[in-house]
């Protein structure tokens, strides 16, 4: 499975997300299932926000498979984008271009957002009657075709129900069986790769580093929590009893591209997923939750952040965000 996606059992209008996505009807309005419930949590200003794109942008409602955002009221996510399934037994052979388009629509509006999450609930599979073996097939496809493309967001698919998730994993799991051996790599780099460390994390893989640690504690480590040690130390990378790549290179860059090509790892960076400094995932956090943190310059430019539960850091998209990006990406097109 692309590492970018999350599949989950959870309600949809409590995901700690950028924007979640509402299966909505044309007329934006509201009405039941999802799109009902994503409307009670929001609360009014859902409503102002879909009559006014109804007056302003589509008079005649929502056309099938487009999709729109507005703010997300009283919900932790900061946005809804709207977007209208179609109906099984209306669409004829249209049927599959359509919700495709739901989704890819979904995911450039929220790129358009800047946002870095995202969650679907299941499109079109409720009501609307299409059948969800072959609606999984269609989203999970979509996504990871526009993930593919090099797009930086983590894609949630939230289920209502534990059988319907399992339904979904189940049609997925042959075309990602592969795919899956491929990104359960995790780390721990030994005392002189804390700047690997740093990128590795940058990256969004998950990477212990301790600058003081005897080799036999982290061979301890390695083996209890399934983690590929990364050395410089001749002698540990000779060490039969854990998993050890040792990297020649002394270039922070070169060690990140022979990581990389080793493991067949280009497709599948997470970037700013993870705190740099504890290595621990990071949410997304409402800007009116911390504003009273926020140096004056960042109050007035930024409005997406993201917090790490464990060490109290906040993360926005500045100039150093820039800068690593920019040397992440070099890495990656000479990898």
């Amino acid at each position: 499975m692309h590492p970018n996606i999350i599949i989950k059992t959870a309600d949809i209008t409590k995901e700690n997300v950028c924007t979640i996505v509402n299966a909505a009807n044309s007329s934006l309005l509201g009405g039941g299932g999802v799109d009902g419930a994503i409307h009670r949590a929001g609360g009014f200003e859902i409503l102002e926000a879909c009559r006014t794109i109804r007056k302003n942008k589509y008079p005649d409602g929502l056309p099938t498979g487009e999709a729109v955002a507005t703010t997300a009221g009283n919900m932790d996510a900061k946005y809804v984008i709207h977007t209208v399934g179609p109906v099984y037994n209306q669409c004829g052979n249209q049927c599959k271009t359509l919700l495709e388009s739901c989704y890819i629509n979904s995911l450039k509006t929220a790129q358009e957002l800047g946002c870095k999450s995202i969650a679907f609930p299941a499109i079109s599979t409720g009501i609307y009657g299409y059948p969800k073996e072959e609606a999984a097939h269609i989203a999970y496809d979509a996504v990871k075709s526009f993930l593919e493309k090099g797009y930086d967001i983590e894609v949630r698919f939230i289920f209502h129900n534990h059988d319907d998730k399992e339904r979904f994993k189940k049609e997925i799991n042959l075309e990602t069986e592969v795919e899956t051996q491929s990104l359960n790599y995790k780390f721990i780099a030994d005392c002189h790769l804390g700047k690997l460390a740093k990128y590795l994390r940058i990256m969004g893989f998950d990477t212990l580093f301790f600058p003081h640690i005897e080799d036999d504690k982290l061979i301890i480590i390695a083996n209890k929590e399934n983690r590929i040690i990364l050395t410089r130390d001749r002698e540990l990378s000779q060490r039969k009893n854990a998993p050890v790549l040792f990297l020649e290179p002394i270039e922070t860059k070169e060690q990140l591209k022979t990581l990389i090509d080793y493991y067949h790892l280009k497709e599948h960076p997470v970037p700013f997923s993870r705190c740099i400094v504890c290595n621990s995932p990071l949410q997304v956090i409402k800007k009116e939750k911390i504003i009273d943190r926020l140096p004056e310059k960042v109050k007035k430019h930024f409005n997406y952040f993201e917090y790490c539960p464990a060490c109290d850091r906040i993360y926005w998209q500045g100039d150093h965000y820039r800068h690593m990006m920019e040397f992440l990406e070099q890495v990656l097109n000479e990898s």
